[in-house]
């Protein structure tokens, strides 16, 4: 459960990167491409079978960088994101799995752009007078087992600096961070006013069980049904326990 401070902190930086972008949505799909590639130096592209290791290969290939790798390279991923403080600004890439289905990639892409807003633009921003240069990488990955209820994804995110420091991003827990990045995306795709008016929609118009609703809701928005039912559950929308 995440707190007032971090959900005021998440609108907040909706509300920036819509300003940033320029951008007024006119549908109920999120164009997360511009999004990302308007408001920010981020590259978004996505890669075959995406590890450790093809992400560092697919950096030094197109952008030139060698980044340290963790110690279990070759294991998969959904989606990767680098950034660099550069000239007082923090220059990103984000990459996501190829192979993964549209809806998975867009939750991923939304994921990894919320990490970037909401915990490395205000380390840079902290660390603006330093010298040292700073680099920030992420993995992550869903869990697909029969025990996985939410589908949502988990990441480990690393900071790397010339010197050690005690900045915001390693004092908070690392589930923290996750679960911020994870409202991120599910607010950014799915925004709480559009939900609301589109749920009292259809229940006025039809007759619609929890499950059809879900469908149609995650068609509305390009998200999968599984996030979908853990947005509507956060909003009071749904109940699981009626699912």
């Amino acid at each position: 459960m995440l707190s007032t401070e971090s959900l005021e902190k998440i609108d907040a930086a909706i509300n920036k990167v819509y300003q940033d972008a320029s951008y007024q949505g006119n549908s109920n799909i999120t164009s997360l491409y511009k999004l990302i590639t308007n408001a920010y130096p981020i590259r978004l592209d996505e890669v075959e079978n995406l590890s450790y290791y093809s992400a560092n290969k697919f950096l030094a290939r197109n952008i030139g960088l060698d980044i340290d790798l963790p110690e279990h390279t070759n294991h998969k991923l959904a989606g990767f994101l680098y950034a660099r403080e550069y000239g007082g600004s923090l220059y990103g890439c984000i990459l996501v799995e190829k192979k993964d289905p549209v809806v998975r990639r867009r939750f991923t892409a939304a994921h990894e752009l919320g990490h970037y807003l909401l915990h490395l633009l205000p380390v840079l921003q902290q660390d603006k007078e330093s010298t040292r240069l700073m680099s920030f990488t992420e993995g992550l990955s869903y869990f697909d087992g029969v025990d996985d209820k939410s589908s949502l994804p988990v990441g480990e995110l690393a900071t790397h600096s010339v010197t050690d420091v005690t900045t915001s991003i390693r004092m908070a827990s690392i589930e923290q961070l996750e679960l911020e990045a994870n409202q991120f995306a599910a607010n950014i795709l799915m925004p709480e006013i559009t939900c609301k008016n589109l749920v009292e929609d259809y229940q006025k118009r039809f007759f619609n069980p929890q499950p059809s609703l879900i469908r149609r809701l995650a068609n509305e928005f390009l998200v999968s049904q599984e996030a979908m039912k853990w947005r509507l559950n956060s909003l009071g929308l749904i109940d699981f326990s009626q699912i």
